[in-house]
């Protein structure tokens, strides 16, 4: 388990990327780099691509009566779309904003927002839930052993052969120069050659900086890789079956376990 205060200071980053920019903090193209100009229509239906894509990749059947856990649901960009699925989802965030802002703007009465330590689903009862889910928020940890702990409590509430999907990442590139920098060179050449005509010829000068800001400024931005060695034995360890592991040694691994007995 992660010491007390990393996960204190992850959740204050988060919290403080709440403030910033909720939208891009969890959903980071260039449609919500302007907090004013982000639209909750279009941010529900990215959410709802992501959730209807993974769903098929799941493949669970007769999910309308059963309940998935997803870790790291920041405003409900996926819990909304979620809960037409299952009969009661249960959204677990590490930000108190997160969370205000998702009870804010997600009215959906079978889904129930908790708050995490941000690294542990102990509110949630033993062999309770049929499905854990979690993408994009793994990858964004800074203590791997956070990560961990969560795989081991994944095992905990799964009922016997229920589902954990989950993403991480396997490898970390140097966001600094390898990512950073070439996607502001790129907005900005863009951005360069068709300017926002609504807004007098002028570009938005926080448009394209964001990512830079937060990769310099938040560790949580840049989380951690998973060695995957590691992971493997540890599965094995927690009675999980693995089903697949897609996108090894890359920014997106996904993996679909099964609890076994």
């Amino acid at each position: 388990m992660a010491d007390n205060n990393t996960n204190r200071e992850m959740r204050n980053q988060w919290n403080e990327l709440a403030r910033i920019n909720p939208f891009y903090a969890i959903d980071s193209v260039p449609e919500f780099e302007s907090v004013e100009k982000a639209d909750i229509n279009t941010f529900f239906a990215r959410g709802r691509e992501d959730v209807d894509k993974f769903m098929k990749d799941m493949d669970i059947t007769q999910s309308n009566e059963k309940t998935i856990v997803e870790i790291g649901c920041g405003m409900g960009r996926m819990s909304n779309s979620f809960s037409e699925y299952f009969k009661k989802v249960i959204a677990v965030d590490v930000s108190d904003e997160m969370l205000k802002k998702a009870s804010e703007i997600c009215k959906k009465t079978n889904v129930e927002f908790r708050k995490t330590d941000g690294d542990n689903l102990s509110f949630i009862p033993n062999e309770s839930v049929d499905v854990v889910f979690s993408f994009i928020v793994f990858q964004h940890i800074i203590d791997t052993a956070s990560i961990f702990n969560y795989i081991r409590d994944m095992s905990r509430v799964l009922k016997m052969d229920g589902i954990a999907y989950f993403q991480l990442r396997t490898f970390i590139p140097d966001f600094a120069e390898d990512i950073t920098i070439k996607k502001i060179i790129k907005r900005k050449i863009k951005s360069i050659i068709s300017r926002d005509t609504s807004n007098g010829g002028k570009r938005d000068d926080n448009a394209g900086n964001l990512e830079n800001q937060f990769a310099n400024n938040f560790s949580v931005w840049k989380g951690s890789r998973v060695d995957i060695s590691d992971l493997l034995i540890f599965l094995k360890q927690q009675k999980f079956e693995i089903i697949s592991i897609k996108g090894v040694d890359t920014q997106y691994t996904f993996f679909k376990v099964r609890k076994a007995s």
